[in-house]
C-alpha cells in the first residue's frame, strides 16, 4: 500500500483501495486482496482434491468455517451450501468462478455507496475495454508510453482523487478549473478536445492502413453539392464492395444533466445517446448516397457506445485474417491503443492546466511519428491554438 502511494503520490482515499482491488474490467487496476480471496482459494482447493482423491471434503480442516466467511462475502444467489458433499454433487465452480463472485458483489456494493458524479465514472470504467489502458505496451512510436507524471496523474484521475491541490482559474478561458480534471478534460480552448479527435481518427486509418482499406481523411460522402465532411476517416475497401463512413467524437461522461440517471445506465450509453442527438444528420446524408455510416463516439473514460465497438471490433477482424491471429488478440491490441491513445490526451489537457507556466512548457501532443499514408486530419472548429511558448 505504501508503495502504491508513494507511487500516485499522495495518500489515497478508502474508496480508491477499494476501486484499485476491482479487476481491470470493473474499473480496477486488478491489485486483489489476498486476505479478501484467500476462502475462494481454499475452497476450490479443497473441492478439487477431494473429487480427485475421492474422500470426504467435509473432513478438511476449518472448511465450514471457509465457507461461512466466503458467502458473507458474495451475494445470496453465489453463496455455497455448507455441506461440500452437496456442492461435489453439481459442477466444480474454480477459484476463478468463486473469485468472480467476490468481485461482483464487491464492485455492487461499492457503486452503491458513490455518489451521483463517482457512479457515472464507475460505470463508464467498466465497460469494455474502457480500462485496456492498464495492459497496453508502452510504445513511443504508437505514442501509448506515459510519461511519469502523466501515468501519476492518469492514476489519480481514473481513481476519482484530486488531481489538482485546490481549484483555480484555468490559464486558458478564465473559468473555474475543479480539482477533479473536469473543466480541463471539457475545455474548448487551446485545442485539447480536437487533439483527442484527431488523434483517434489517425490510428484508426492508421491500423487500417495496415490491412490496405484504402482510408481517407476528411472527406464528404453526401449529396452534390453539399461539403459536410461527414467521413472523420472514410474506408474506400470494408464490406460487400461499399466504403464506410467513420464519424469520430469524445464526450465527457460526467455532464451535469448525466447525473440525475448516474448508476440507472449501463456503460457506453451516454456516448449512444450522444450520438443520436448529434450524429443523425450526418447519418442521414451518408444514406442518401448508399454509404454506410459509424458514429464512432467514445467516452472520456474509454468506453465506446456499442455501435462504434462493433465497427472496431470488425476492423480488429480485418487485422487478424491479415496477420493471422485470433480476433480476440487484434481486438485486445487494437483497443488497448486506442484507450492509451485516448487517456494520453486526457492526461496532457489535465497537466496543461495544471498552471499557466506549466502549460506554456508543454511539448506538443503530435510527433512526426503519427505521420502514416493517409491524409493529415486537419479540422477547423474555431478554436483559439494553444500560445507558443
Amino acid at each position: 500500500m505504501t508503495a502504491t502511494e508513494e507511487h500516485i503520490t499522495g495518500v489515497l482515499q478508502p474508496r480508491s483501495w477499494v476501486q484499485i482491488r476491482h479487476r481491470a474490467s470493473a474499473s480496477g487496476m486488478g491489485v486483489r486482496s489476498t486476505h479478501t480471496h484467500r476462502e475462494a482459494a481454499y475452497i476450490a482447493s479443497v473441492l478439487f482434491a477431494a473429487k480427485s482423491d475421492a474422500w470426504d471434503p467435509n473432513d478438511a480442516p476449518g472448511i465450514r468455517e471457509a465457507i461461512t466467511a466466503y458467502n458473507g462475502k458474495v451475494a445470496p444467489c453465489h453463496a455455497l451450501a455448507s455441506d461440500t458433499k452437496i456442492i461435489l454433487e453439481g459442477p466444480l465452480s474454480s477459484q476463478h468462478d468463486l473469485s468472480l463472485a467476490i468481485d461482483d458483489h464487491t464492485w455492487t456494493a461499492h457503486l452503491a455507496t458513490a455518489n451521483e458524479f463517482q457512479r457515472l465514472r464507475l460505470t463508464a470504467e467498466s465497460g469494455p475495454f474502457a480500462g485496456a489502458w492498464l495492459n497496453s505496451v508502452p510504445s513511443t512510436v504508437l505514442q501509448t508510453a506515459f510519461t511519469s507524471q502523466e501515468w501519476t496523474t492518469q492514476c489519480r484521475w481514473w481513481l476519482g482523487e484530486p488531481v489538482f491541490p485546490e481549484a483555480f482559474p484555468c490559464p486558458a478561458c478564465g473559468q473555474d478549473n475543479d480539482v477533479h480534471g473536469y473543466h480541463a478534460l471539457t475545455c474548448a480552448k487551446w485545442g485539447d478536445r480536437i487533439a483527442k479527435h484527431n488523434s483517434l481518427c489517425k490510428e484508426a486509418a492508421r491500423v487500417a492502413q495496415t490491412v490496405f482499406l484504402n482510408p481517407q481523411a476528411e472527406r464528404n460522402v453526401g449529396p452534390a453539392g453539399t461539403n459536410n465532411r461527414d467521413a472523420d476517416v472514410l474506408l474506400r475497401v470494408w464490406e460487400h464492395g461499399l466504403p464506410l463512413a467513420m464519424d469520430f467524437a469524445v464526450t465527457h461522461t460526467q455532464q451535469p444533466s448525466n447525473c440525475t440517471h448516474a448508476g440507472m445506465r449501463p456503460a457506453g450509453s451516454w456516448a449512444t445517446e450522444y450520438a443520436r442527438l448529434h450524429k443523425s444528420a450526418g447519418r442521414d446524408r451518408c444514406a442518401a448516397t448508399n454509404t454506410p455510416f459509424a458514429a464512432m463516439v467514445v467516452e472520456v473514460f474509454g468506453v465506446w457506445s456499442p455501435e462504434a465497438y462493433s465497427f472496431l471490433h470488425k476492423l480488429a477482424g480485418f487485422v487478424a485474417r491479415f496477420k493471422g491471429v485470433e480476433t480476440h488478440v487484434a481486438a485486445k491490441h487494437l483497443f488497448s491503443r486506442m484507450s492509451s491513445i485516448l487517456q494520453r490526451c486526457n492526461v496532457r489537457a489535465i497537466l496543461g492546466r495544471s498552471s499557466p507556466q506549466q502549460a506554456a512548457e508543454e511539448e506538443p501532443l503530435f510527433a512526426e511519428q503519427w505521420s502514416c499514408r493517409v491524409d493529415d486530419v486537419v479540422v477547423d472548429d474555431g478554436e483559439e491554438s494553444r500560445p507558443a511558448p
